[in-house]
């Protein structure tokens, strides 16, 4: 174990002296990343499909680790890379997770926050989307998903029209009203 954190450090060590990566939090643990998001395209596209799978997975099951009791605060990532590391199961439950945390959430915040949220990616509806791409044997159908996903999608179209209209915004309201 030493001897993988020796050779992890020094591969960081490198790639931040060749101005790759740069440290972003240096308390309670390190975090890095890269420096241009060009650079990190290329290294992600680089790797073969089958290797980004298995990282997202194990990166999921090192958030679960880590969180432990404390899923929700990271539930999002959750949801990201359980999709990424086509673990359908899991992916369904996180984005069901962090579509309630967003309805939960709108209930105290500004729409067009909201609107503008990471979050609102992985939400009830992209779970029903998952659902239909991928044969998952679970009790709620796509549909049922669908169905109870309308009216936070109604909500966000309300919410969108109106911060439109208090822009003065013609073709954002013609573009929400043919929705």
């Amino acid at each position: 174990m030493r001897d993988a954190r020796r050779r992890l450090h020094r591969g960081l060590t490198h790639l931040q002296a060749a101005e790759f990566l740069y440290e972003t939090h240096l308390f309670p643990e390190r975090v890095y990343t890269f420096k241009h998001a060009l650079t990190h395209d290329v290294a992600y596209s680089s790797l073969l499909h089958e290797r980004r799978r298995t990282l997202h997975a194990r990166i999921m099951t090192a958030l679960e680790d880590v969180a432990g009791d404390r899923l929700d605060e990271q539930i999002e990532r959750l949801a990201y890379h359980a999709l990424r590391g086509e673990v359908w199961e899991k992916t369904f439950q996180y984005c069901q997770q962090a579509g309630v945390k967003v309805r939960e959430q709108s209930r105290t915040e500004k729409p067009w926050l909201i609107l503008n949220r990471r979050s609102t990616h992985w939400s009830i509806s992209k779970s029903a989307a998952i659902l239909s791409r991928r044969s998952i044997s679970t009790g709620t159908s796509a549909s049922d998903l669908r169905v109870a996903a309308m009216p936070r999608v109604l909500e966000h179209l309300r919410a969108a029209e109106a911060l439109a209209e208090t822009l003065g915004d013609q073709r954002r309201l013609t573009s929400i009203s043919r929705r």
